[in-house]
């Protein structure tokens, strides 16, 4: 069995302008290669990490709002508490 690490950053952009929403940008590296890509939604952590593991992302990883939070929703949901201080 092998292993691949990976780093996730994840920050909030906010606006000068008033009345703008903060933006969530992030950036996803796999440790061994250097390699890196930024993050414009969650299913890109999954995407990315398929290169490397080279096995089709489980269903529960994929699964939408409306049939349950699956594994990257419980991520989401987890990252939203965190950042709303809860």
């Amino acid at each position: 069995m092998t292993e691949d690490s990976f780093i996730i950053r994840i920050w909030c952009e906010y606006s000068d302008q008033e009345g703008v929403a903060p933006e969530y940008r992030g950036v996803i590296e796999h440790v061994g290669s250097g390699d890196r890509r930024y993050l414009p939604d969650f299913q890109t952590v999954v995407e990315f990490i398929g290169l490397y593991v080279h096995q089709p992302a489980p269903q529960t990883c994929l699964a939408s709002p409306q049939s349950g939070p699956g594994r990257l929703g419980q991520v989401r949901q987890w990252m939203q508490r965190r950042l709303s201080g809860g």
